[in-house]
């Protein structure tokens, strides 16, 4: 079975650390290795990319391979990920026959799939990012999906040890309202990276955002608690801790709610 690369949850400390020093040989010059020379990735973006789509087209050519960008309905066929569906509406081919013909070509693929903001409880479970998974025979990156975007909050992560050092860190998010839903996988991947490494986390709000907050980024400390021991979670309203400011993982516990209108904007030392 390929190593799919679709939230950092899937992934030990050890791991994540293990890319992050391989990011930094890339980055100061020290590795120029060419691991994908001869080899295509592809990319499907089923929604908009300015950095993350020039940013991986870029390194993969950097590491010497080829990107192969895709468009679902745009420049390619619109696709359906449901099984069991009469492919008699707007979809042109199913996933199933469009991964494994991408996996016979490229050495892996990357897919970005946001929520259409129609169904939550379908939506939060990543139905078109967990299809590619299901037939690829190559690994699949999450190029950001409804509910996670791991290759952000590990570009944070590199941000945060370049800035900062190495080691613990005491790392702030704040969250601000916004007049429209934005997606929540990056404040998402973010909260989760730094707690997974070891970093202990604040998540700062205005008072009344508490619900999102919860729903949005304890809910996956909560999914993969058991990994973790000794780092606290910290949950503020601006200008006010709560009651009881500080939470250990195994003693967290939450339920996912209805996204709201609000935005993490901000990561540093505190």
């Amino acid at each position: 079975m390929p190593r799919n690369f679709l939230s950092t949850g899937d992934w030990t400390r050890e791991e994540l650390e293990g890319l992050l020093d391989a990011a930094a040989r890339f980055k100061r010059g020290e590795d120029t290795s060419r691991p994908l020379a001869g080899r295509s990735v592809a990319l499907v973006f089923f929604n908009p990319s300015l950095r993350t789509r020039a940013s991986m087209q870029v390194g993969v050519y950097e590491l010497g391979g080829n990107a192969v960008v895709l468009e679902p309905g745009g420049t390619s066929w619109t696709l359906e990920h449901r099984d069991g569906v009469v492919m008699d509406g707007d979809k042109t081919e199913h996933v199933k026959e469009f991964v494994r013909v991408l996996a016979r070509y490229t050495s892996a693929i990357g897919v970005r799939a946001f929520a259409a903001l129609k169904d939550w409880k379908e939506e939060r479970q990543d139905p078109v990012l967990a299809a590619f998974a299901k037939y690829s025979e190559v690994p699949v990156i999450n190029l950001e999906s409804a509910m996670h975007h791991p290759c952000q909050a590990l570009a944070d992560m590199l941000t945060v040890r370049e800035k900062l050092g190495e080691g613990r860190k005491r790392v702030l998010m704040t969250w601000a309202w916004h007049p429209k839903p934005l997606p929540m996988a990056v404040p998402n991947s973010f909260a989760l990276a730094a707690a997974q490494m070891g970093h202990d986390l604040t998540i700062a709000h205005p008072p009344g955002s508490g619900r999102f907050v919860a729903s949005c980024a304890w809910a996956f400390f909560s999914l993969v608690a058991s990994r973790f021991t000794n780092h606290h979670i910290n949950h503020h309203m601006w200008g006010c801790p709560l009651a009881t400011p500080a939470h250990r993982f195994p003693d967290m516990t939450t339920a996912f709610a209805q996204p709201a209108r609000s935005r993490g904007v901000a990561a540093g030392e505190a």
